[in-house]
């Protein structure tokens, strides 16, 4: 005669169901009393600096390559997102592959940057950050690694420069078609949104702006979030990565006007990229003269820059080594959680070693 359950089974379901009641109300205090995140930062040190940019060098224990990865971030939000806490953090993960980081910090643009253009980053402080990270490095090359906007001041740089100090480059959710952005795209076309209707008395584009720019993206986002936070209540690992990713998403910095306005005008409204030129400070620049080898990471779930808007770009540089990579993560889950270290990290240590220069 066999029994119908298994005491020891139920005794064992009945614990775990009450150490997650426990958590439950635990963490859903804590997320009422707004305790925010633990996010211990990956150490470092300031290494150069102009204005308000800066550049933090985040050391490997045991270095295993002498050729440094330069980050280089977008210009909407905080670069801390590349180093949120340990185990969400992309530094942390190349850091324990062997691979120095240093990370392009823009600062939080006032009226003073609200005259920065595309020129300004991709044409003035990306020469000289390269140029601090290979004096401060020691090391005779670099790797670049450029993320939405900020891959887009990468492939000028690198169009405009032909750097030899450059042993290869990728740039992670980074559009080259803006027609294909949808929503965002036709936000800011003739007869729609005018780039002066969004610029504040300080000449920058405000944050509240562009987080309801990009709300406006997926509507329904919130509550699905809010939902599946429910659900996981009782998963510690699961709440402190939400809290720790919806803190970012809401820690927005001013556009700089001057640049938005180029954005709105040459990128969206003419999409003058896929063409595979663009007018960088008074001459032309063409994505054909890039030849470093190039990696572009796409995310099959990326609302922001949906896969398709960088299609073009392997037809569009010239590097023979351009090699493309669709992973299955939305726009910042490319490189923050599990699945970035699943996915992305591996694949980004094998492209860096793989061009030692």
């Amino acid at each position: 005669m066999f029994e119908l359950f298994d005491p020891e089974q139920v005794s064992s379901r009945a614990r775990r169901d009450a150490g997650r009641a426990l958590r439950r109300v635990q963490n859903g205090l804590r997320l009422v009393n707004g305790e925010p995140a633990p996010r211990p930062p990956s150490p470092a040190d300031v290494v150069w600096g102009a204005d308000k940019v800066r550049v933090l060098r985040y050391s490997a224990r045991t270095p295993t390559t002498s050729a440094p990865v330069v980050i280089v971030h977008s210009l909407v939000t905080r670069s801390y997102v590349f180093d949120l806490a340990p185990g969400h953090s992309l530094i942390e993960a190349l850091n324990g592959r062997g691979f120095n980081v240093y990370l392009v910090d823009w600062g939080v643009p006032d009226g003073f940057e609200a005259a920065n253009t595309i020129e300004t980053y991709a044409d003035d402080y990306l020469p000289r950050v390269v140029d601090a990270v290979v004096r401060t490095s020691r090391a005779e090359h670099v790797h670049l690694l450029g993320y939405c906007l900020g891959g887009v001041l990468t492939l000028l740089y690198l169009a405009a420069r032909r750097a030899a100090t450059v042993s290869s480059a990728v740039v992670m959710a980074t559009p080259v078609d803006f027609d294909q952005l949808g929503p965002l795209s036709t936000l800011l076309q003739p007869g729609r949104l005018d780039p002066d209707d969004v610029i504040d008395g300080s000449g920058n584009v405000p944050p509240a702006a562009l987080m309801r720019g990009f709300a406006a993206l997926r509507p329904t986002g919130p509550l699905n979030a809010t939902v599946t936070l429910l659900q996981n209540l009782w998963d510690d690992d699961y709440v402190a990565g939400h809290q720790m990713m919806s803190g970012w998403a809401s820690d927005h910095v001013p556009f700089p006007g001057a640049a938005f306005t180029q954005v709105a005008e040459l990128l969206i409204r003419r999409n003058i990229l896929v063409s595979g030129t663009f007018p960088l400070g008074g001459r032309d620049v063409s994505l054909s003269d890039i030849a470093t080898p190039l990696l572009s990471v796409v995310g099959e779930d990326d609302h922001i820059v949906p896969p398709r808007s960088s299609e073009a770009l392997g037809a569009l540089v010239g590097s023979p080594g351009f090699r493309r990579l669709c992973i299955p993560a939305g726009h910042a889950g490319l490189f923050v959680g599990t699945g970035a270290r699943r996915h992305l990290v591996p694949a980004l240590a094998h492209w860096f070693s793989s061009h030692p220069r």
